[in-house]
């Protein structure tokens, strides 16, 4: 009686913590001395270009996203923000092995032994990305958010821009901040 609802909230909690491990929530960080209703122009840079692929996705998302928020792209010296993004990307190594064992026991005693075969693949690509958002004015930072995702993208271009839409609009969610 009592065991079937504790077994179901234990087993709640695990997948809780589980769907929680896998996932890393957006992290940003803003100047609140600035009121930022006084911004109504963007321009946007890639600091790295290692990736022109993605680069030419997060330019689409950027536009996409602050133009919904009523900014305007602009000309970098006519801009009153200037976004610059930074995108790092790494593969992660799936570790495993394969063991065989072997034995025997006897009636008076026994044999053993046993080997373990690394096999190392490719895991998931892991996609960070870091908007910082300067005033062009002072050249301060004075927005700025990160965000990672693991691009299970493959070889679909359609599905990896989704995902690069779904993470900028993640991360410019709380742009701009809600002034007290």
């Amino acid at each position: 009686m009592f065991i079937k609802p504790f077994y179901t909230a234990i087993t709640a909690l695990l997948f809780t913590v589980i769907i929680a491990g896998c996932s890393s929530p957006t992290q940003y960080d803003y100047n609140d001395a600035i009121d930022f209703s006084g911004f109504h122009s963007f321009s946007q840079q890639s600091v790295n270009n290692d990736h022109p692929l993605l680069q030419q996705r997060v330019d689409a998302a950027l536009t996409t996203q602050l133009s919904a928020k009523q900014l305007t792209p602009a000309a970098a010296d006519a801009a009153d923000i200037d976004v610059r993004y930074t995108i790092a990307t790494q593969t992660k190594q799936n570790k495993s092995s394969v063991s065989i064992g072997l034995g025997s026991f006897g009636s008076s005693g026994g044999v053993g032994g046993s080997v373990a075969i690394p096999v190392n693949s490719e895991g998931p690509k892991v996609v960070a990305i870091q908007l910082d958002i300067y005033q062009r004015s002072t050249d301060k930072l004075i927005w700025r958010s990160s965000e990672k995702y693991n691009d299970d993208g493959g070889d679909n271009a359609d599905k990896r821009t989704a995902q690069i839409n779904d993470t900028i609009a993640k991360m410019l969610a709380n742009y701009p901040p809600q002034q007290q």
